[in-house]
């Protein structure tokens, strides 16, 4: 562990203390691996590294990308997170040169980087899929535009309407959403590297800017306190989101359970995507709008736990912040699945 330094704890302890973590950092490994190249390169540019020693971790930092992307390469739960197994990769590898790369920096701002890394890319997939959802939607409206609907209120029948009109309606709303999406991305793009535990790294001029330009970022928190300030907050921008996704897929959900009913029967949905009864064998049921419709309220749950979890916390880092990463990944995979069931559909 990159904390023990002579110190052991009772097992249940480490049990306690790691959960789940270790199956959420195997997911940020590949994010973890660009971090650390960037740090390193920083660490050259200020001399800390040698043009040798930066070599040898750039070459040894590639292997372990190849093994990650084999899958030859996990986090377990006893090496608590994937910071130690960058670093024991490195370390075994190249010996001091590896011990060098946590130099100036903390597991705090390291997990950051890698998260919302890992969100950058969660958000531009999610904008992908809703883009897609958006061509579908409008090739019905355009195709349905004179396809008779009755328009409901209060689930009664009230004014006359067309298919069309109803697939372009949602067509709209989801753009509002992609902007949604959009702001998240703006808010979570910023670099945390160089604030290490939360205070930053005394006698050490880390060149922030440049690390934050190599990995993409479009600026960095330039004050060291606000990093763990806005732990949980700025995921909190991404989840709020996808959540605005989640809760139009939910009503469109809704509406194609509803229509594809025999009382109704507007909708066909594609046999391959229903499944049948054990008992009434000529039944097919809507179990993936069902599934898409239920699945906003897990997405509800996630950001409830990012709303509330920092709450009354007082500055600086807590233990508590860790949970907040299984919350915002969850998010974020489970808002693809959603996603990528109603394109399918």
């Amino acid at each position: 562990m990159l904390w023990d330094k002579g110190q052991s704890v009772a097992a249940w302890v480490q049990r306690f203390t790691v959960g789940e973590d270790y199956r959420w950092d195997t997911l940020l490994l590949p994010y973890d691996i660009e971090g650390t190249r960037a740090h390193a390169a920083g660490l050259h540019r200020i001399g800390i590294l040698s043009d040798e020693e930066f070599q040898a971790v750039s070459e040894a930092l590639d292997a372990l990308k190849a093994e990650v992307a084999a899958g030859r390469v996990v986090v377990r739960p006893e090496d608590e997170d994937a910071h130690t197994v960058i670093e024991t990769f490195l370390t075994e590898r190249l010996g001091d040169t590896g011990k060098k790369i946590h130099t100036g920096r903390s597991r705090n701002d390291q997990v950051l980087a890698a998260i919302r890394l890992f969100l950058k890319d969660g958000l531009r997939e999610a904008g992908r899929q809703v883009a897609r959802l958006v061509e579908h939607l409008c090739e019905l409206g355009a195709a349905y535009n004179d396809a008779l609907m009755p328009g409901y209120t209060h689930l009664q029948q009230a004014m006359p309407s067309t298919a069309g009109l109803w697939a372009l309606g949602y067509a709209e709303l989801l753009l509002s959403d992609l902007a949604a999406l959009r702001h998240a991305y703006d808010q979570v793009d910023v670099s945390p590297l160089g604030s290490a535990a939360g205070y930053g790294v005394p006698f050490l001029e880390l060149p922030r800017e440049e690390v934050a330009q190599q990995l993409g970022f479009r600026t960095l928190q330039l004050h060291v306190t606000a990093v763990q300030l806005s732990r949980g907050k700025l995921e909190l921008h991404a989840a709020h989101a996808l959540v605005q996704v989640g809760a139009t897929l939910n009503r469109m959900a809704s509406d194609l359970v509803l229509f594809n009913s025999q009382e109704f029967g507007f909708v066909e949905l594609p046999p391959e995507f229903c499944t049948g009864s054990s008992i009434m064998p000529q039944k097919q049921n809507p179990d993936v709008p069902e599934l898409v419709r239920a699945g906003y309220h897990r997405l509800l749950a996630e950001m409830n736990v990012l709303l509330t979890l920092p709450a009354n916390l007082p500055s600086g880092y807590h233990r508590d912040l860790q949970l907040t990463k299984e919350a915002v990944i969850r998010c974020v995979l489970h808002a693809h699945d959603l996603l990528t069931a109603m394109v399918q559909l």
